[in-house]
C-alpha cells in the first residue's frame, strides 16, 4: 500500500470519527432536551459555637449524586467536576450534596448537605440551590470522677441507627451520628444498661454529664445523667451574610450566588458585606470575560460558586482598587490563585462591568 493511500484511509477513518462522535452528541441534544444548573447557596452550619466561611467546607469537594424517579445515577462525583448544565430527559429527579461520605458513629464528623427535589420539562433549564446545614448530630459526653469509681471496668458505647462506637472515659471529641434514636449504655462485663435514650434532630448538637454516686454499684441506682441544656439546640443560627462594619470577621460571609441576588435588590445595593468564591477570571469589557490564561487585566477578577465556573449569569465581578488588594489578587501577576477560594469584603453593586459586583474591595482572605 503507497504511503499516501495509507495516510488518506487513516484521515478517513478520523473523519467517520469526528461524525459519528457529532451525531451523537447531536443525538443527546435532541433527547435531553432539558437542563439542570446546580449552585450552592450558603450554609446553615445551626451551631452554638458558630461556623464561618473559614470553616465550612470546600464547595468543589461535596459529593453530588442526582438519580431520576427509577433510581437510576445521572452524576455521582465531585460537585466541581459537574457539569454547570446537566442534561436531562424531561422529569424528575432528585439532588443530593454531601461534604462527606457518613454511615454511622464517628468522632468529628460533622456533615454538611442538601436534597432537593426538581422537576423539569421538555426545553425548560431547572436552577437547584443547595443550601447546606448540618445533616447529622453530635453527642459529647463527659464522665466524671464518681462514675469512674462506679463503674471502674465499664466500657461506653454511643449508638445509632447504623452501629455503636466505643467511647473511652478520658475521650473529649465529639460523636457524631444520624439523626433518629440515640443510646449511651455502659457495659462492665456482669451487667450492662442503658443509660440514656433520645431521639435525636439533624444538627443538634447535644453535652451530656455522666455521674453516679458514691458507693452505687452497678446492679444498683444512683446512676444520673446531666443534660447540658446550653449546648442543646436546633437552629440556632443560620448564616445569611450579615453587615460587617470594620470587614474584620468573615464570619457570615454570602456566596456568590447570595450576592448577586442582594445586589440586583433594590435594598442589598450599597452593602458592605463579606462574599465567599472562587477566582474564575477577569474582565475585559462589559462583553468579554477571560476565564482562562493568559490574563491581561490587572484591576478586577472575576468570581463564581465553583472554580470552574465560566457563566457569566452566574459570576460576580470584583474591583481591585490600587494598592494591597491589587498586588495581591491581580491575575496577570499572580495567575496560580486562578480557581482559588477566597473571602472578599466590599460594597455591592448593582452593574460592574456589565454584571453583578463587589467593588471598593477593602480586605480578602485565602480560607
Amino acid at each position: 500500500m503507497k504511503c499516501f493511500e495509507f495516510v488518506s484511509r487513516i484521515a478517513l477513518t478520523i473523519l467517520s470519527v469526528g461524525v459519528l462522535a457529532t451525531a451523537c452528541l447531536n443525538l443527546i441534544s435532541q433527547e435531553g432536551n432539558a437542563s439542570i444548573r446546580i449552585a450552592f447557596d450558603g450554609f446553615s452550619a445551626g451551631t452554638r459555637a458558630g461556623w464561618n466561611a473559614l470553616d465550612i467546607p470546600d464547595t468543589d469537594d461535596f459529593i453530588l449524586t442526582v438519580t431520576d424517579v427509577d433510581e437510576n445515577v445521572i452524576y455521582d462525583g465531585r460537585f466541581g467536576d459537574s457539569p454547570e448544565n446537566l442534561l436531562v430527559r424531561p422529569g424528575a429527579y432528585t439532588i443530593t450534596a454531601v461534604s462527606v461520605p457518613f454511615d454511622g458513629p464517628g468522632y468529628e464528623i460533622p456533615v454538611f448537605g442538601d436534597t432537593q427535589v426538581v422537576v423539569v420539562g421538555a426545553g425548560e433549564q431547572a436552577m437547584v440551590t443547595l443550601t447546606c446545614s448540618m445533616v447529622n448530630c453530635g453527642l459529647k459526653l463527659n464522665v466524671e470522677k464518681g462514675f469512674r469509681t462506679a463503674f471502674p471496668m465499664g466500657i461506653l458505647y454511643i449508638s445509632d441507627v447504623h452501629g455503636s462506637l466505643m467511647h473511652a472515659y478520658d475521650e473529649t471529641r465529639t460523636a457524631y451520628l444520624s439523626p433518629g434514636e440515640v443510646t449511651v449504655s455502659v457495659d462492665d462485663g456482669s451487667v450492662s444498661r442503658v443509660l440514656f435514650r433520645k431521639r435525636m434532630e439533624a444538627r443538634q448538637m447535644l453535652s451530656l454529664d455522666l455521674s453516679a454516686s458514691e458507693g452505687s454499684l452497678p446492679a444498683e441506682g444512683g446512676i444520673s445523667i446531666g443534660v447540658d441544656t446550653t449546648r442543646e439546640w436546633l437552629n440556632d443560627r443560620i448564616v445569611e451574610g450579615e453587615d460587617s462594619d470594620d470587614g474584620e470577621s468573615a464570619e457570615g460571609a454570602m456566596s456568590v450566588s447570595e450576592a448577586r441576588s442582594a445586589a440586583l435588590d433594590g435594598t442589598g445595593a450599597g452593602r458592605k458585606v463579606w462574599v465567599c468564591g472562587y477566582i474564575v477570571g477577569c474582565a475585559t469589557s462589559t462583553t468579554k470575560i477571560e476565564f482562562e490564561e493568559p490574563f491581561t487585566k490587572s484591576t478586577n477578577i472575576i468570581i463564581g460558586d465553583r472554580s470552574v465556573s465560566s457563566d457569566r449569569e452566574y459570576c460576580m465581578s470584583v474591583e481591585l482598587p490600587s494598592g494591597g488588594v491589587r498586588d495581591a489578587l491581580s491575575l496577570p501577576e499572580h495567575p496560580w490563585i486562578h480557581g482559588q477560594r477566597v473571602l472578599l469584603y466590599g460594597t455591592l453593586t448593582p452593574s460592574y462591568f456589565g454584571i453583578p459586583g463587589l467593588k471598593a474591595v477593602s480586605a480578602f482572605q485565602f480560607p
